[in-house]
């Protein structure tokens, strides 16, 4: 176990931090808010207005939402340390920013905020290897790690590698879907898994201000999965143990609550007065929502690009397609309703705020579908070698679909997102840290280091393509 998390850890950590040391800093959704606070905590300072080192919030505005305006306009002259930010941060519950406080206790200026970048990465990542640990078991296959991949999107990434709670809160919900999947369809029930649900769901409640909407819906959407092994397990053990579970449950939702109120009070006074849409205007926004999604980085202005994003939808929609049409009806009904929740969610938001979601906020529900779907189609009956060939095909295509995501990315700051090609040396910009050429082939080896480490978990998890791989088995209609 330990082993494989290590590897998962090493093949995922390197593009994660490329792409924390080479995107410009602050281009991510109010990463400016989020540092600020973060640095407040270091700084002994809870409230707002936020203690900060001088950071120069202002100098994305000559780029921000403006797709062809290059990085080169940015300046990053830091101000004087213990200057004092208003930020609309204080109704975040603290778990990401007291983590993202760690590196301002030792490092400042623009050095620190790279390196905060790095440590929330490092954390971030640590816990998306945990779920791919779980996800895969010895001859559990090869599609449970594929459907761990299609978790990971090229916007997974750019939150995880930027100062963003986006980050935590997705992977928390892939620790989350995977524990319970696990602890439902596998034999294996250790405390390990256990474990990771409690951390899973607790990441994901306290991370985001609507954290625990999320794991609500991811709650209803693994119910065929987990009803009946609660209903035994409960006939099993007693109602000692419902008590005590019950009133755990109950404890943790009224913490996470109390972060949440505002937010509820917000989109109840919406629903009054009428800040919302109708249902076919706001299924219109789907589709741009799932591009969102699959990758439109900065501040929403550079997105992957329409080829890329029709390559993701139909690797993810393939595997989709197996976990579909399994035997397993548990898993089977749980992927549906996992796809219906990525549909119904943006359009049930706005009915009641519009415009409001973006698409990173459904992130955690896409990576739980992908998850279920993944161990969904490893129950179809489609033959060994199909499944060896195909899943190692989607893998490698999602490979591409990632060294594209950073590729485009790097060429939005360097010379703006319909600039020349030619930005490898003949740009403006080039990150702080490397040239952009340097930065090119770093992107190259970080998914190259992906691809080794993905491909030794695959050989591990189904060394020799045996059929016979041990999982519970749906019981019989009775």
């Amino acid at each position: 176990m330990v082993r494989r998390w290590l590897v998962l850890f090493l093949a995922l950590l390197p593009l994660a931090a490329i792409w924390a040391v080479t995107n410009p800093m602050l281009a991510s959704p109010d990463e400016t808010l989020h540092i600020i606070r973060a640095q407040s905590i270091a700084a002994g300072d809870f409230s707002n207005p936020y203690t900060t080192d001088g950071l120069p919030i202002e100098s994305i505005e000559c780029f921000r939402f403006q797709p062809e305006v290059p990085a080169a306009c940015q300046d990053l002259t830091w101000g004087a340390d213990g200057t004092r930010r208003i930020a609309a941060t204080d109704g975040y519950p603290p778990l990401y920013h007291a983590l993202a406080s760690v590196p301002a206790f030792f490092v400042s200026g623009l050095t620190g905020a790279y390196v905060m970048r790095l440590w929330m990465a490092a954390i971030v990542v640590a816990v998306v290897a945990w779920a791919g640990v779980i996800v895969t078991r010895t001859r559990s296959g090869p599609w449970p790690l594929t459907g761990f991949a299609l978790a990971m999107t090229p916007m997974v990434v750019f939150v995880v590698s930027t100062v963003n709670p986006s980050g935590l809160a997705v992977a928390s919900a892939m620790l989350f879907v995977a524990g319970v999947v696990s602890l439902c369809t596998s034999p294996w029930r250790g405390r390990d898994v256990t474990a990771a649900v409690v951390a899973g769901a607790a990441g994901l409640a306290l991370t985001r201000r609507d954290g625990l909407l999320w794991l609500a819906i991811l709650a209803v959407v693994l119910t065929p999965v987990a009803a009946r092994p609660l209903i035994d397990s409960v006939q099993r053990r007693g109602r000692h143990v419902v008590v005590v579970a019950a009133s755990a449950v109950a404890v943790f939702v009224v913490v996470a609550a109390v972060w949440a109120r505002p937010t509820l009070s917000r989109f109840a006074r919406n629903w009054q007065d009428g800040d919302g849409t109708t249902w076919w205007e706001a299924a219109r926004y789907i589709r741009t929502y799932l591009v969102q999604a699959i990758g439109v980085f900065g501040w929403l202005d550079s997105p992957i690009g329409e080829e890329a994003f029709l390559v993701a939808m139909v690797l993810a929609g393939f595997v989709t397609l197996l976990a579909l049409v399994s035997p397993h009806r548990r898993l089977m009904v749980a992927t549906a309703l996992g796809v219906v929740a990525l549909v119904v969610t943006p359009v049930a938001f706005g009915l009641v705020r519009f415009p409001y979601l973006q698409g990173r906020y459904l992130l955690p529900i896409w990576a739980g579908a992908l998850l279920i779907a993944g161990a969904s189609a490893s129950f179809g009956d489609t033959g060994v070698g199909f499944n060896r060939r195909a899943a190692r095909l989607v893998l490698g295509g999602w490979a591409v679909v990632h060294l594209v995501a950073g590729i485009q990315n790097l060429r939005r700051y360097a010379v703006g997102r319909s600039g020349s090609w030619n930005f490898l040396t003949d740009a403006d910009w080039h990150p702080d840290t490397m040239p952009n050429s340097v930065a090119v082939v770093a992107y190259v080896a970080a998914v190259a280091i992906a691809v080794v480490g993905f491909s030794m978990v695959l050989r591990e998890v189904d060394p020799l393509g045996d059929p016979s791989i041990e999982r519970v088995a749906e019981p019989e209609s009775p």
